[in-house]
């Protein structure tokens, strides 16, 4: 596994394997691992790494070769736009559904104007699809009034292809 931050120090930790491995911004670090049995096995996050650190739970699934294909024929095709933003770690600051977070949510944003900062000017501007691709590539770039200024840039960690599904996602979010 390659091992990436864009933001903060991470351990990735599997207490099962007796595997951690750190993560840290700027730097690629590697994980190796054999499972020697079938089953689910808990990944932590053993680095503090902020407020929702608690919440950085998934899971290794290891399944016999058989059932491994079956699966794998079963999840081709393009990841949902609710699965990307999981993926990505979009969830743990911002929501779809109108709740307040760290970061704006996505519910409604689409069309409305916001207040920005940009370098010292503070303006206006139109959430649209261009504000959209700038903001996930480089959010410093536009600043929401009322947020941190905390949000990774995501340059080089997602496809245009991926910004096009969440900004039609978004177009959907009223």
């Amino acid at each position: 596994m390659k091992l990436r931050s864009s933001d903060l120090i991470h351990s990735f930790f599997v207490p099962d394997f007796r595997l951690k491995e750190d993560c840290m911004p700027g730097r690629e670090n590697h994980a190796w691992f054999e499972t020697v049995r079938d089953g689910e096995f808990t990944v932590f996050c053993a680095e503090y790494c902020g407020e929702k650190h608690s919440q950085m739970l998934s899971k290794v699934v290891s399944l016999p070769p058989a059932e491994f294909d079956d699966w794998l024929k079963a999840n081709t095709g393009p990841i949902s736009p609710e699965k990307l933003l999981s993926i990505k770690g979009c969830v743990a600051c911002h929501t779809s559904d109108g709740t307040k977070l760290i970061g704006p949510s996505y519910k409604g944003l689409f069309g409305r104007t916001e207040l920005v900062k940009t370098g010292d000017e503070v303006h206006e501007i139109l959430v649209d699809e261009e504000y959209i691709r700038r903001s996930i590539l480089d959010p410093m770039a536009d600043i929401v009034e009322g947020h941190p200024a905390l949000m990774p840039p995501m340059e080089g960690q997602i496809t245009d292809e991926e910004i096009d599904a969440l900004i039609e996602y978004f177009k959907t979010l009223k």
